[in-house]
């Protein structure tokens, strides 16, 4: 099956689409970006984005598959502390 855009949607073998979604720390919504292919991964779709291009950097906070940006990313946990 696919949907009216040609994104695929077949259960197991769907790549959906992927979309990048910025709010501030209170989780209002700021930004919400054109979809792209779900196959990209996504650093490449915020590089696509240019998102460093209209925001700084040291204000963002991101999740660790965004390391090597220069963004705010959560520590790892230590399995060693309870």
């Amino acid at each position: 099956m696919e949907s009216r855009e040609g994104h695929l949607l077949r259960q197991h073998r769907h790549s959906g689409v992927n979309v990048q979604v910025i709010t501030d720390t209170h989780g209002n919504l700021q930004w919400i970006s054109p979809i792209l292919d779900g196959s990209i991964h996504d650093v490449k779709a915020f590089d696509t984005h240019e998102i460093l291009g209209h925001l700084n950097a040291r204000n963002i906070i991101a999740d660790k598959g965004y390391i090597g940006r220069g963004l705010h990313t959560r520590p790892e946990p230590n399995p060693d502390e309870n």
